[in-house]
């Protein structure tokens, strides 16, 4: 028989499997009409199946006890058998002492004893006991029998999720609190180290207590861990493996690369998967409906764009789905549509980073859909919001939405002119300078548009009704919703036989929108210039360089900062060859690429760059020249970044200076100088002093951009840490939170800037012994900055400093010797004496030798890092101090081990040294 016949027999045996016995023949007739043989075939298979198979792995079913049952394993007197996978058996048992009750038994199989094998057994049961959720079949009880171990689970009597969903004509609304609970026990499991990898109708399990549904999820047996504990038994069984089912696994389980990447999000795309399934009645795909292959599975799950839920309602019965769902085809599917739309695209999203970060943010998603309120998953247009808010409260605020409406579309039909304008007046005989003028006159008019006297407009329309509404973020929002989005559908519309023009109109737009924040969506537009005018103008054309460096800007703004640097550094040779060192674009960029260095954590190529800049800025463009201002407040800040505040300090200083003289008190680049004068006023323990430098500096970005923008962000972040250098740490802790929920939903979980905020709340949590938490945050950080930017860099390095800070403190100093080892390693090898990591790194590892007892080893440590601190910050700051008393308390632990010695007096030489240095006596 040949290998795809036999799939196709297995495929409908799969799927008979799924339907009651008097239906299945029916079934078999229908599917394969014209072939007796295979239908035979599929019945004996299901005829045997019968005899020993049951629904489920812990799903009793009505089966008749065989002669050949054991009598017991372990306590447990065995009933029936319930069915049996690759690597064990399941039985129905009956526990009699020290409770009578009613469990499933599962064995490992004979001859199944391999080191692979009896690893995902053990990690399956070790997973099962780490959790204690109501939505997941709970362990019992382990032991060994005849020499095979075995687990002890509650007996669930159910039926899968979507077959009890169907039988019962359950509303969308109650599959969704059905489902809603699902992820909650799902986020229980991610919780506690542990991602399914199988969520699948059949493996989630409804049964009734109290005459209310409870879904149970159960078959662990190819789990996988993100625990140390737990990996060590999984991960090396699963090279080259497909692990999962088809029609709910991820991308990156359908890779093929055996679950090395896998993390929790591949259980939100199967989350996403049974959603659809549970709105529309058909898987996403259909691969097993039509007996794809894994080559064509792994096709589909890749490159497929999934479809919209209510598009599968559509395509397939609808009528019987609607039926099932209490409804009819045109109500199921309005319902459908939009919202539930959106909630299953994003879990379903090809890349993880732009789903849901957790299980339980689908959750939540869920529940905002059905308490009637704006879901994330949706693109945040200001009408959408708004329209969610008037469903709740129509009377109120019903005029002023038509006045904020009407705004946006008086703004839109001025934009769309200028386009229809330019479109009509071009033709063959136009010059170029003409469409220059019409293409720079459409980008005048997109810049002429300010989202704060946008959203004052909005608010002075509506009143008092949407007090908790930031009105310049729903207007940045309406910005490109209404105006941007119609731009460029537009201009490719409109513009596609005049491809030099339709590049200009491309590029403008794209700068416009990085300007205003609206960093991802400007990166597809400033592609396609830059291919359109390579394609015509050729790649020496400043023209094309002029895109090139547009793209360089939005991959730096995006944090791909070598991608950018490579773009910057190559247009810069362009520029410096056709218009001259001297040229203010020349200068520029060169600041540019020194800046997007500097932002890579390439400090030291960084620096001469800058200098250079700066050098040729002066001479030039002139002393007070707003360029030469730039360039001063960026050497500064980088001059900072590597310690040497005094310095940073008087070119920030002067930048600052330049800056109010030739911009608006409220331009970005004067904001952006004020609080770098506040952050090495921070380095410096001015911490009064740098208070209303941030306090200016937030306010300001707030009012020009919005609470989701960038320079926004990096405010709010950094706001939060100096209230927790004063010591206001509940103050603090709300501004982290904003940081990262924000930068989570607009930047993606794993965007250096999104990990910054995660780090600093996770050091916060630290610092109020919420350690556990703690943990997780730095856990995931340190991982993806390891992938992502490897262990030289200084960001991971400083991640890694905090980890082994969090595992010392919660009692695991053996795992923070091996970080902080590594990471004098890598300081030692890559980069120099005096580098400002180089301090925490040196005390971190004292301390982590002091908690081994390993004290004559931890005082070497102690005093490097007590001299890197009075080098770089002098004997009076707040970090030298703490370095003295921590000499104090190693030599006052010393002795307390070493009697004999003369720590005690070392101690008091150091108590001595810190009073002087805290009274100033320097």
């Amino acid at each position: 028989m040949s290998a795809s016949r036999l799939q196709q027999e297995m495929q409908l045996f799969a799927e008979a499997l799924e339907r009651p016995p008097a239906a299945r023949s029916a079934f078999l007739e229908d599917k394969c009409p014209d072939d007796p043989a295979m239908r035979s075939r599929v019945m004996s298979l299901l005829s045997s199946h019968d005899r020993v198979e049951s629904d489920g792995p812990t799903a009793e079913t009505a089966a008749a006890p065989r002669p050949n049952l054991p009598a017991v394993i372990g306590p447990y007197r065995i009933t029936s058998r319930l069915g049996e996978g690759g690597m064990g058996v399941v039985y129905a048992a009956e526990q009699t002492h020290p409770v009578r009750r009613r469990v499933a038994v599962k064995v490992l199989k004979f001859g199944q004893e391999s080191e692979e094998i009896l690893a995902r057994f053990h990690a399956e049961r070790q997973a099962l006991a780490l959790m204690n959720h109501a939505n997941i079949a709970r362990m019992l009880d382990a032991g060994v029998h005849d020499g095979r171990p075995y687990f002890v689970m509650e007996l669930i009597q159910g039926v899968p999720i979507t077959r009890y969903c169907d039988k019962r004509m359950l509303p969308i609304e109650d599959r969704l609190e059905l489902f809603s609970r699902v992820c909650d026990g799902v986020h229980h499991a991610h919780q506690k180290g542990v991602i399914h990898r199988d969520l699948k109708p059949s493996n989630i399990l409804v049964t009734e207590e109290d005459d209310r549904p409870v879904p149970k999820i159960i078959d662990f047996g190819i789990a996988k861990a993100v625990t140390p504990r737990l990996l060590e038994a999984t991960v090396h069984t699963e090279m080259g493996r497909i692990i999962g089912t088809p029609d709910y696994m991820s991308p990156e389980q359908a890779d093929g690369g055996g679950g090395m990447d896998i993390d929790t999000r591949a259980d939100v795309y199967s989350l996403g998967a049974l959603l659809h399934e549970l709105l529309s009645g058909t898987t996403v795909f259909g691969l097993f409906e039509r007996g794809a292959g894994i080559d064509e599975a792994r096709q589909a799950i890749a490159h497929r764009t999934p479809p919209k839920a209510s598009d599968s309602l559509l395509a397939g019965d609808a009528e019987k789905a609607a039926a099932n769902r209490s409804s009819t085809p045109e109500s199921l599917a309005r319902t459908l549509r939009r919202d539930l739309d959106w909630i299953t695209r994003k879990a379903l999203e090809k890349d993880r980073l732009r789903r849901y970060p957790s299980a339980s943010e689908m959750a939540s998603d869920v529940q905002r859909f059905l308490q009637g309120d704006a879901v994330i998953a949706r693109p945040p247009s200001a009408s959408y919001r708004v329209g969610k808010f008037v469903n709740r409260n129509r009377g109120s605020v019903a005029a002023g939405v038509v006045v904020a409406v009407s705004l946006v579309a008086a703004v839109f039909i001025s934009v769309f002119s200028a386009i229809e304008a330019a479109r009509q007046r071009a033709d063959a005989q136009e010059t170029a300078r003409e469409l220059e003028r019409v293409a720079e006159f459409e980008s005048r008019r997109l810049l002429d548009v300010v989202p704060e006297e946008m959203g004052l407009s909005i608010e002075n329309a509506i009143g008092d009704s949407l007090e908790d509404v930031n009105f310049t973020t729903v207007a940045m929002a309406a910005l490109r919703e209404n105006i941007f989005d119609n731009t460029l559908a537009a201009i490719e519309e409109e513009f596609d036989n005049e491809p030099l023009l339709k590049a200009r109109l491309l590029h403008s737009s794209a700068n416009t929108m990085l300007r205003l924040g609206l960093v991802e969506p400007a990166l597809a537009p400033q592609q396609e210039s830059v291919k359109i005018r390579a394609e015509i103008l050729g790649e020496q054309d400043l023209s094309t360089v002029e895109s090139r460096v547009g793209l360089g800007d939005i991959y730096r703004e995006l944090g791909r900062f070598d991608d950018a640097a490579e773009i910057f550094e190559e247009t810069l040779a362009k520029r410096s060859e056709m218009l001259g060192a001297d040229h203010p674009d020349t200068i520029h960029l060169t600041d540019k690429h020194a800046h997007n260095l500097h932002q890579a954590g390439r400090l030291e190529e960084a620096e001469p760059i800058y200098r250079e800049a700066l050098k040729v800025s002066t001479r030039a463009l002139g002393p007070d020249d707003e360029q030469t201002g730039t360039i001063l407040n960026n050497l500064g800040y980088l001059l900072a970044e590597q310690g040497r505040n005094e310095e940073a300090l008087a070119y920030l200083t002067d930048g600052l200076r330049i800056a109010r003289r030739t911009l608006e008190p409220t331009d970005p680049k004067v904001l952006a100088a004020v609080a770098n004068i506040g952050g090495v006023l921070i380095r410096q323990d001015k911490l009064d002093e740098a208070t209303g430098y941030f306090k200016e500096a937030l306010d300001g970005f707030r009012h020009i951009n919005g609470d989701e923008h960038p320079l926004t962000l990096t405010m709010l972040s950094n706001t939060g840490f100096l209230l927790q250098q004063q010591g206001k740490l509940d103050e603090a802790k709300p501004y982290y939170q904003e940081s990262l929920d924000v930068r989570s939903r607009v930047l993606g979980p794993d965007h250096p800037e999104t990990l910054v905020s995660a780090s600093n709340l996770a050091n916060l949590l630290m610092r109020q012994d919420e350690d556990e938490q703690a943990r997780e945050l730095y856990e995931r950080v340190y991982r993806v900055r390891m992938k992502t930017l490897g262990p030289d860099h200084f960001s991971t390095i400083n991640s890694a400093i905090s980890m082994a800070q969090v595992e010392r403190k919660t009692g695991h100093p053996d795992l923070a010797l091996a970080l902080t080892t590594e990471v004098l390693d890598v300081m030692a090898e890559q980069h120099p004496e005096g580098h400002r990591l180089l301090r925490s790194s040196l005390a971190q590892h004292a301390r982590t030798l002091h908690a081994l007892d390993r004290f004559t080893e931890a005082e070497t440590y102690a005093l490097r890092a007590l001299e890197e601190s009075r080098a770089r910050l002098g004997l009076g700051h707040s970090t030298t101090i703490r370095s003295l008393q921590y000499l104090v308390e190693l030599y006052t632990d010393w002795a307390k081990t070493d009697p004999e010695g003369d720590h005690l007096a070392s101690a008091e030489k150091w108590r001595q040294e810190k009073e002087r240095a805290e009274a100033g006596e320097h």
